[in-house]
């Protein structure tokens, strides 16, 4: 199986096996690798709201109307797994499917249309993760990396570490280090 898992609000550090800590911020969302153990830092108490989807192989091939093939699990899985626990960015399409999908989770009552509508934006997110996780890496408009660049030179003389620029732009590790150097030339590191 793979998880998908969404912050809606705050961060949320993750403990993952092989990984090591893995910390993600509101509007982000992960991919938990297949048999990875994970522990959210701080329990159900951490400061954070975050919504995670399960998917399953065995959640495919034995139903009469299943919704993905064994062959559409595997294409998704061999795509979500090359992300596995790097953190990406929600675009709009996604954010706006995963709002609706809280939403109607969060309801006492669910009538069967609902219920219906719910596996179709499940199918929804999955396909909108895949799809962004599929396409390669692109450069963001670069007054995104000028912020990167605005926050080191802010914080230059302070005691901090790259995670703390992680956090604040949102993006993974090595995806952020890849974007500044095509932007600056120079590692985060190397520019201060």
């Amino acid at each position: 199986h793979i998880e998908l898992i969404f912050c809606l609000k705050g961060t949320m550090t993750y403990k993952v096996t092989k990984h090591g800590s893995v910390t993600i911020r509101e509007g982000c969302g992960i991919v938990m690798p297949a048999n990875t153990d994970h522990v959210l830092a701080g329990g159900t108490d951490a400061p954070c709201e975050r919504i995670g989807l399960h998917i399953s192989s065995s959640m495919s091939s034995n139903r009469r109307f299943s919704v993905f093939t064994p062959s559409d699990f595997a294409t998704f899985h061999a795509t979500l797994s090359k992300m596995a626990a790097h953190p990406f960015r929600l675009d709009m399409r996604l954010q706006s499917a995963i709002k609706e999908l809280v939403r109607l989770v969060r309801l006492e009552k669910t009538s069967p249309t609902e219920r219906g509508l719910v596996r179709a934006l499940c199918c929804t997110i999955l396909f909108y993760v895949a799809d962004t996780l599929s396409k390669p890496l692109v450069s963001p408009q670069p007054q995104i990396m000028d912020e990167a660049v605005r926050f080191l030179e802010s914080h230059y003389n302070e005691k901090f570490t790259s995670d703390a620029l992680v956090l604040h732009m949102g993006y993974g590790r090595t995806q952020l280090f890849h974007l500044f150097k095509q932007h600056t030339g120079l590692s985060p590191n190397e520019y201060l």
